[in-house]
Formats: C-alpha cells, sequence, structure tokens
C-alpha cells in the first residue's frame, strides 16, 4: 500500500500531513505513484491545494498509466485522472479568480477544470503530434496565452478556442504593461513582448495582469515558484464587480458623474463634466483590512476654447504627479477583496486667466490624458504591487464627446503632445 499525503507547513513552523488517496502499488516502481514536477503543488486559490501527481503503468497492480489533478482542502479531497494527458503535468496555474478555473498541460494537451470538483471544461490539443505546448500566463476573463513550439504564442479564450498564432513570439516571456511608467508603443500594446536584434516585438491582446495568485507556472512573477499575495485588475468598461457597493451616483456616491455603469459617460448637461467611471480591483489572500491603498496621478490637456466673441483661442495644462485622494474604498475585514471606483475627467468650460482652473470658457476641443498608479502595500510585510493605468478623454471640434477616440487602458501616456 501506498499512501499520498500532502504537508502543510503554517507560519509558526507547525506541521500538519492530509493524507488523500492510498494505492495499491506492489514492488514494480512502474506501479507506485509519483509528484508531477514543475511545480507538482500549487494553491487553489480556495484555502486548498493542487496537486499533481501520476502512476507511470506496467505490469502488476496498476498495469494502465494514469495522470491526476487532486484538490486537498479541510473539506476533503477531490481527485481526477485526465485522460487527455499521456505524460505527467508539467505545469499548472490557476485562472481569473472570477472563473473558479485551473489550467494543466502535461507538455502537449492543456486541459482547463473546475477547481471544485474537478471537472474539465475543454482541451486544447496543437495541430501537429510533434509540437510541444507550455502555458505562458492565464489571463482576464477566463483566457489562456500558451507557447506553441511550431507556431507560436497562442491566446485561447474562455472556451478553449485559439487565435492565430504570433509566430514572432516563439519562446516569449509575458511582459507585464501594467507594471510600465511610460508605455512607449501607446495604447495598443499586447500582452507579449519579446526583444530580438534590439527590437522590441508586441502583440496586441488581452493585457496579462497577473488575475489569481498563480497565474505563471512558476507562480510570483519573479519566477519564485511562490504564490503572489495580489492580483489587481483595473476594470474600464462593462459593470462593476459582484460584490462592489461603491456608487458613482445617489446621495452616497460622487457628485459630477450620472452613472453607475464603467466607462466614457457624457455628463455636461448634467453636472458639466465628462468622465470615465473606473474601477479598481485588488484581490488578496488573506484579509482586505491589511493591506494600504494609495493612487497617485499626473495629467495633461489642451484645446481650444471660444472666448465672449466666440473666437477660438488655444489652452493647455499640466500638472505634475501628485496623490490624488480615495473617496471611494471598500475593505472591510474578513474579506479578500478591495474595491475602489474613480471618475477622472475634464469640465466643460476653462478658465481663460487660469486654464488649469475650471472657468466659462466654453471648450470647442480637448484632448485630456490622465495617468495613474495605484500601489496595494501589505501591512504585514514590505510587499506592495503598483499598477499603472491612464484614461484618454477628446473632445471633437463643436464640443462633441468623442466616444471613438477616447480611450483607457494599462500602462501610461505621455501628458506632453
Amino acid at each position: 500500500m501506498q499512501t499520498l499525503s500532502v504537508i502543510s507547513l503554517a507560519p509558526n513552523g507547525t506541521a500538519a500531513v492530509t493524507p488523500f488517496r492510498t494505492i495499491t502499488a506492489d514492488g514494480n516502481s512502474s506501479n507506485w505513484a509519483f509528484l508531477s514536477v514543475g511545480p507538482g503543488v500549487i494553491p487553489d486559490g480556495q484555502g486548498g491545494t493542487l496537486v499533481a501527481w501520476y502512476i507511470p503503468g506496467g505490469t502488476g497492480s496498476n498495469p494502465n498509466a494514469s495522470y491526476h489533478i487532486a484538490d486537498v482542502s479541510n473539506s476533503g479531497t477531490v481527485d481526477r485522472n485526465y485522460s487527455a494527458f499521456s505524460q505527467p503535468v508539467g505545469q499548472m496555474v490557476l485562472g481569473d479568480s472570477s472563473t473558479g478555473l485551473a489550467y494543466a498541460s502535461d507538455g502537449f494537451s492543456v486541459v482547463a477544470f473546475n477547481i471544485s470538483g474537478g471537472s474539465p471544461v475543454w482541451t486544447y490539443t496543437p495541430t501537429s503530434n510533434t509540437s510541444s505546448t507550455n502555458i505562458l500566463i492565464s489571463t482576464t476573463g477566463g483566457g489562456l496565452s500558451v507557447n506553441d513550439s511550431q507556431a507560436g504564442v497562442i491566446q485561447l479564450d474562455s472556451t478553449g478556442q485559439p487565435a492565430s498564432p504570433t509566430a514572432s513570439l516563439l519562446g516569449a516571456t509575458p511582459l507585464d504593461p501594467s507594471t510600465l511608467a511610460v508605455n512607449t508603443w501607446g495604447a495598443n500594446v499586447g500582452p507579449w513582448s519579446k526583444v530580438a536584434n534590439q527590437q522590441a516585438l508586441v502583440v496586441a491582446g488581452p493585457v496579462m495582469v497577473p488575475v489569481s495568485e498563480w497565474s505563471e507556472p512558476a507562480g510570483a512573477p519573479q519566477s519564485q515558484q511562490a504564490a503572489m499575495p495580489i492580483s489587481v485588475r483595473i476594470n474600464f468598461t462593462g459593470s462593476k464587480t459582484p460584490g462592489d457597493n461603491l456608487m458613482f451616483t445617489g446621495a452616497n456616491g460622487a457628485s459630477y458623474t450620472c452613472s453607475e455603469a464603467l466607462g466614457l459617460q457624457d455628463c455636461t448637461t448634467i453636472t458639466g463634466y465628462r468622465l470615465w467611471d473606473l474601477e479598481g480591483n485588488g484581490h488578496v489572500y488573506n484579509d482586505a483590512s491589511k493591506w494600504t491603498v494609495a493612487v497617485t496621478n499626473e495629467y495633461g490637456y489642451k484645446g481650444f476654447y471660444r472666448d465672449s466673441s466666440n473666437n477660438l483661442q488655444p489652452f493647455s495644462c499640466s500638472q505634475p504627479l501628485h496623490p490624488d485622494a480615495l473617496n471611494f474604498l471598500q475593505q472591510p475585514a474578513g474579506q479578500q477583496s478591495i474595491f475602489y471606483i474613480d471618475a477622472p475627467g475634464p469640465y466643460w468650460g476653462i478658465n481663460p486667466s487660469s486654464q488649469c482652473a475650471t472657468g466659462t470658457g466654453v471648450i470647442d476641443s480637448e484632448t485630456d490624458t490622465f495617468n495613474f498608479q495605484v500601489t496595494f502595500t501589505s501591512k504585514l510585510s514590505s510587499y506592495h504591487r503598483t499598477v499603472y493605468y491612464y484614461v484618454k478623454i477628446v473632445v471633437a471640434p463643436g464640443g462633441t464627446t468623442d466616444f471613438v477616440n477616447s480611450q483607457a487602458g494599462y500602462g501610461n501616456l505621455s501628458r506632453f503632445f
């Protein structure tokens, strides 16, 4: 008999042993169970542990090879044999924390599975039998980026369907644009970067921001086989995240915006402002109250306004990096989600004599760029994570809000233009 167990070490050094599977094994080593490597154990994002293990198979008590992933937690163990694998699992990552999915690869096939219950959701297999497939990182919205040894980087969507491969990024490693203070590629930056012949190659696609505590096969971006203490996402469009009780409008909301929806809002007829409603979401793996959140921003704008004679006159303003008050922050003790909302944007008029102030000079056209950086800092250690993002609001000639050229995303833009 052979008993498989997970040994957990608490911060105070105490150990707990949790048996999760007992198998019948004879003296032939091909019938024994082995831990998969690379890593064979990662957190499951729900307080438990995912363990990849296998039986090589041979004669005797276990003649058939089998490749397993077990979810071991205080509430019990779910262990499943995945028939899609033909060799030991070499990589596991957690998916977007909102999906409840994890992904595993044996170097050829990739399987997405539900962490609770272990049921497979989809399987991706490369078209060439001679290709190898390595997981690069899980991405927002339930996607996954993989590196096909022959085709290049491939983005899989939430159903496992592949986009067109990018051959120029064979062997690429993740680029996190949210950690770039100056995004020299502008707003179209994608998740993958590779330097070849002194040239940075960048491909548009889903933004690569760690979306769980184990988004990459080696754990945190430093590849230390350690979980990331926090994952951060900035939501620019759509609806607020379930559980976010902050309000943009109403008695407890901001006084300038006019909608609860995320994205660009033209509130000029209601409050006088054009604003971009956005939401920051930090998911921590201890307690939300054990973190501090600080936001800074810089901005610049220029355009033309109408003077008292209805003539067009130029205006401009630029402000360096400065603290930005977080007036709408939610981080109650006992929860793992931190939320904040913000609504940056310009007023309909400027003060001709003090062009960084609002006034009655009616704006005819304008480009307004805000650069932000938000830093989440643990109160229990020196760990911190900073994410950079921007909002660009464009007013077309005639004072019309430009919903096409206005944009928001990760990275920063130049405020000198």
